[in-house]
């Protein structure tokens, strides 16, 4: 399995990930025990609630949408969608041609109605939903790694963008692993 994974992650040009899946342990193995050890650290959530108020809410443009696709790690991992990365930079990239604008100014759309809390309430559970995965550690108990939804991911990575300055002004000096570069070092 982690032979498969290097051999695959040479071929996307992911060599450090590459090495990485050659050295790792991989994954526990699927078993009703580790399941319930992963339920017990992880456990389910109710769905979340829609939320309203009066004040403007932040509005992500095209260009916004552009610079955190570009920003994401192209070996992120997938989530209970599929999507990865790539398929984002494919679909909104130069590679799209003339579908490039088309495709921009619809997952702008997507992303502005996500973060003004318009996914309908029968989607919620899917859309907040992750893939759940068990890495065995060194002392035998598991490290339950949820992968959400990558347009989840994009959406919130687009909304942090737009107030991370704000809310290093109001954070800091008490909090600084938001906005301020180096802050705990």
């Amino acid at each position: 399995m982690n032979a498969r994974r290097a051999v695959q992650k040479v071929g996307e040009g992911e060599l450090s990930k590459a090495i990485e899946a050659l050295t790792s342990a991989g994954l526990a193995p699927p078993s009703a025990e580790n399941a319930r050890k992963m339920e017990d650290l992880h456990p389910r959530g109710e769905p979340p609630a829609a939320r309203t108020t009066e004040d403007p809410q932040v509005k992500i443009t095209v260009e916004d949408l552009k610079k955190a696709v570009a920003s994401l790690k192209s070996g992120a991992a997938a989530g209970p969608d599929s999507h990865k990365p790539s398929h984002y930079r494919a679909a909104l990239g130069p590679a799209a041609g003339a579908r490039q604008h088309g495709a921009l100014a619809a997952v702008t759309r997507m992303i502005n109605v996500i973060i003004e809390g318009g996914v309908p309430e029968e989607v919620r559970p899917f859309f907040a939903a992750g893939t759940l995965h068990a890495v065995p550690k060194r002392d035998g108990k598991i490290r339950p790694i949820n992968c959400g939804n990558l347009i989840r991911r994009l959406a919130s990575k687009c909304a942090v963008r737009k107030v991370i300055g704000k809310a290093a002004e109001i954070l800091s000096p008490h909090q600084l692993g938001c906005g301020v570069p180096l802050g705990c070092e």
